[in-house]
C-alpha cells in the first residue's frame, strides 16, 4: 500500500510535464515550470528503481536507511536530468559534457555511500 504514496506525485508530475510540453510556449515563467516539472518527474521515476536496487543489494541495511538512500538517489537523478536539459536548451550539451556530468554524479554517490 505504500506504493500509493509514490503514485500520486509520479502521475501528477508526469501529467504536468506533458501539459507544459503540449499546451504552453517555452517563454518566461513556463520555462521555470518546465524545469520544476522535469525535476519532479525524473526524481519520482528514479526513486522506485533506486529503492528496489537498495532492497536487492543492501540486505543488511534497515528499511528507513534504504528509503532515505533511494530518495537521495532519485533527487540526484532528477538534478542530473535538469542540468542536462538546461545544457541542451542553451546548446552546450554534447557527449563529453554529458558523460563528465554523469561521472561526477556517480562519484558523488559513491563518496556518500562510502561515508555513511
Amino acid at each position: 500500500m505504500a506504493w500509493c504514496l509514490w503514485l500520486v506525485p509520479f502521475s501528477g508530475s508526469w501529467t504536468g510535464l506533458g501539459y507544459l510540453i503540449v499546451r504552453t510556449s517555452p517563454q518566461g515563467k513556463f520555462r521555470q515550470l518546465f524545469f520544476l516539472a522535469l525535476f519532479l518527474a525524473t526524481s519520482t521515476l528514479a526513486m522506485p528503481a533506486a529503492h528496489y536496487l537498495q532492497g536487492r543489494f543492501a540486505q543488511g541495511r534497515p528499511a528507513q536507511t534504504r528509503v532515505l538512500r533511494a530518495l537521495r538517489e532519485g533527487i540526484l537523478a532528477g538534478l542530473l536530468m535538469l542540468i542536462w536539459a538546461w545544457l541542451q536548451m542553451v546548446r552546450a550539451l554534447n557527449w563529453v559534457n554529458g558523460l563528465i556530468l554523469l561521472a561526477i554524479f556517480v562519484f558523488l554517490e559513491l563518496f556518500l555511500l562510502a561515508k555513511g
